[in-house]
């Protein structure tokens, strides 16, 4: 299976062969979404940030799991939106 150059598939519609679809609108929206959580995730990691629920300190491991999985989803969301 052959694709399309990368910079076509962001052009315009006619270019792209034709105007985005719901799904493909879904899988933009959620990887851009999912992009912004591992980034935060990530941030905390690299500052070191304290993040407290209610008086208790959420481990830095969470966000390390966190991470992975946001940007496994936000990876994914992008590779089934090209």
């Amino acid at each position: 299976m052959t694709r399309k150059p990368l910079l076509s598939q962001w052009a315009t519609p006619e270019l792209r062969g034709g105007p985005m679809t719901h799904q493909q609108a879904f899988l933009l929206v959620s990887g851009i979404i999912f992009g912004l959580v591992a980034l935060l995730h990530a941030l905390r990691l690299a500052f070191r940030w304290e993040v407290r629920l209610r008086s208790q300190e959420i481990p830095m491991w969470f966000s390390g799991v966190g991470f992975v999985a946001a940007a496994g989803l936000c990876f994914w969301a992008f590779w089934l939106f090209l």
